[in-house]
């Protein structure tokens, strides 16, 4: 789905981050020093910006903002960064540190080098390379007289300035054309990049001047083959392109024998085992074996998985995938065969089909969730399912056309599940736009007017009603401290309580008692104190009712209940004790009072509506009251319905409990 606004398309689904992978173009880098924090800073050219670089650990410090046109050249002095792009020049403020003044050299086509000493105008020596024209020319500033020349085949040419010959090679620094190399100042490090999209710092720290890699930021050089993500937390990307893996060596091959591989076309990852075997699977280029690989260690596997009875090279491995437990790899041939293997042991166990899967390549091939079904597609416009233990066709439906691809969404992770997304249908002459890649740099050039912006119709907040079905059993949305230890009241006061009670000093009384008589005497503290007379005092007298008891009363005649309840989710524990202890007629309530609560009860559980409360509030009524209730024919008759009504409610819930406990167990264990 897509909106404009002011002519400028987006997404209503997907919208463009960044682009990933991006170092380093054909045009030559700038290095300049910070004085200030005493560093060397590296930029890079990638297109309509450029990248700034911490050359220490090569980690990207900054991204410019974009110009109109690809930057074609780069240059900087003490403080500003220039960038050029069609007949303009841009200046960015960038520092930069320039060492020598006096001698320069210049690279000639031809491959000739000029060393020129421009104070006094004269040609100090000359050199000439066999690697064609001179790309990019520095000098070592660390004390030794070296310099370092660039070429289009990526060789680098170091030679020495005082014997005036050349003392080391650096072949195949870049498979590209060398298109900028700085030594940094008094360092022996040495930037360079080329168009093969790399960025790489060598060390000149060996016996004869000999450079090696240091550090170095790489990416695709080539169009892209196959891109996805691998793990769940979206943070790891797994890319191949058509860029050949120059030498690999794989663990068992005699000799240390290296083996040049083909491009990667399709690849399949997973990695629930990845700590215990290799976990990702590719097809090469008109290749029949399939190579593992290891994301932990970031190096080729141990295997190469193919059929041992083919021996043709005809046939070729087109696609492939992993199993969601990581311990099969399912394999699919140019020829319709569709094999299994073992991903810890390499281990052919089986194919699928008599002879083959399908009578022409395979297209596409996936494997569900639980391992219980293997889809496949075939050439010839058949997909077929089967079973993945015994590999027995289940079900063959015939397609349209020849299907080009295949893709099984086992995480089901689109946005219109988790976000509200305004779907309409489109008009029949609706032509969608085209939308732009992302850049690398931070802010986007194009600002859309906010109050042009107006929200549509359709996008209206979805407001999750308080229950979704009547036929649902709905939890309220109280914190458990409200109820859940309504039972344990008493142990909680009996944990708080001090181990002395706080000491009173005593204190005469305002009115000093006498004894009755002719004389007046004062009473004496035994005197005043009569054995007979009781101390307690019958508080059901003196009472005031709550509003949560009157409550109660009105709903004996208009049966609502509403208000009371919603009284007693507003009290803490205490609260609520004191308000159901107060229902009893020793302390001001009374049985109709009771008979009322128990009718509340009754209406919560017959709405389904905040359960854990009724069972709590019913519990602690209960062990309150249940002295009482056997005495009172009134009470006695509610809780006989309400019982069978409780009793009711959790057969229905234990019979849910119970299935979903059984599918849970049933995952848990069953050989999958």
């Amino acid at each position: 789905m897509e909106r404009s606004v002011e002519g400028c398309t987006a997404s209503a689904l997907f919208a463009g981050f960044r682009a990933l992978g991006l170092f380093s173009n054909d045009i030559p880098h700038v290095v300049r020093f910070s004085s200030l924090k005493r560093r060397f800073y590296v930029t890079t050219c990638v297109g309509k910006s450029f990248h700034t670089y911490d050359v220490q650990k090569l980690s990207l410090v900054s991204v410019s903002n974009s110009v109109p046109q690809d930057i074609c050249c780069m240059a900087a002095d003490g403080r500003l960064v220039f960038a050029a792009y069609g007949n303009i020049f841009s200046a960015f403020a960038r520092n930069k540190e320039a060492p020598a003044v006096d001698v320069v050299a210049v690279g000639l086509m031809s491959g000739q080098v000029i060393i020129h000493n421009i104070k006094f105008d004269e040609t100090l020596m000359k050199f000439r390379q066999d690697w064609g024209p001179i790309t990019s020319i520095s000098f070592r500033t660390d004390g030794h007289p070296i310099m370092a020349a660039g070429s289009p085949c990526g060789h680098i040419g170091l030679w020495d300035l005082e014997d005036k010959k050349l003392i080391n090679q650096m072949r195949n620094a870049h498979s590209t054309a060398i298109a900028g190399l700085t030594f940094l100042h008094r360092e022996p490090l040495l930037v360079t990049n080329g168009a093969d999209n790399a960025l790489r710092i060598w060390i000149f720290d060996g016996p004869t001047g000999e450079g090696r890699l240091l550090r170095f930021r790489m990416g695709h050089s080539a169009p892209l083959t196959r891109i996805r993500y691998y793990g769940q937390n979206g943070q790891q990307i797994l890319s191949a392109s058509l860029i050949n893996k120059k030498r690999v060596k794989r663990k068992g091959l005699q000799n240390t024998m290296s083996v040049r591989l083909p491009p990667i076309t399709k690849f399949a990852a997973e990695e629930a085992r990845e700590s215990d075997w290799d976990g990702i699977i590719a097809c090469h280029q008109g290749k029949l074996s399939c190579s593992t690989w290891n994301y932990q260690r970031s190096t080729i596997g141990a295997y190469f998985l193919k059929p041992k009875e083919l021996k043709t090279d005809d046939i070729t491995a087109t696609v492939m995938d992993i199993t969601s437990c990581g311990n099969f790899a399912i394999i699919g041939l140019s020829s319709g065969t569709v094999d299994v293997y073992n991903m810890q042991s390499g281990i052919h166990r089986g194919s699928f089909g008599k002879d083959q899967a399908h009578k022409g390549s395979i297209r596409g091939v996936a494997v569900d969730g639980l391992n219980q079904l293997i889809i496949t597609a075939g050439s010839e416009g058949l997909l077929k399912f089967w079973n993945f233990k015994n590999k027995s066709l289940i079900h063959s439906m015939s397609l349209d056309s020849s299907p080009n691809m295949m893709l099984l969404h086992r995480d089901r992770s689109n946005i219109s599940l988790y976000s509200v997304v305004s779907l309409r249908p489109l008009p029949t002459d609706y032509v969608p736009s085209v939308v732009m890649l992302p850049g690398t740099c931070q802010t986007q050039d194009i600002d859309i007017p906010e109050e042009n912006v107006e929200p549509s119709d359709e996008m209206i907040e979805y407001d999750s009603p308080e229950q979704l079905n009547e036929q649902l059993v709905t939890l309220s949305l109280l914190p458990e401290s409200r109820w859940k230890n309504l039972l344990n009241l008493d142990v909680i006061k009996k944990k708080n309580k001090p181990k002395e009670p706080p000491k009173v000093p005593k204190s005469a009384p305002f009115f000093i008692p006498t004894v009755p008589g002719l004389v007046p005497r004062y009473a004496t503290s035994e005197q005043n104190n009569d054995p007979q007379q009781s101390k307690v005092v019958n508080l059901g007298i003196l009472a005031q009712k709550s509003d949560f008891c009157l409550k109660l009363e009105e709903g004996l005649i208009n049966n609502k209940y509403e208000a009371p309840l919603n009284l007693l989710k507003e009290m803490g524990p205490s609260g609520i004790e004191i308000e159901l202890r107060n229902l009893s007629p020793d302390y001001g309530g009374s049985i109709e009072v009771m008979q009322s609560f128990l009718k509340m009860i009754e209406m919560m559980l017959d709405r389904k509506r905040d359960f854990e409360l009724a069972q709590a509030y019913l519990a602690l009524f209960l062990k309150l009251h249940l002295k009482i209730l056997p005495s009172e024919p009134v009470l006695l008759e509610e809780m006989t319905k309400l019982s069978s009504q409780v009793e009711e409610s959790w057969i229905n819930l234990q019979s849910l409990f119970n299935q979903s406990m059984c599918v849970l167990n049933y995952i848990k264990s069953a050989l999958l």
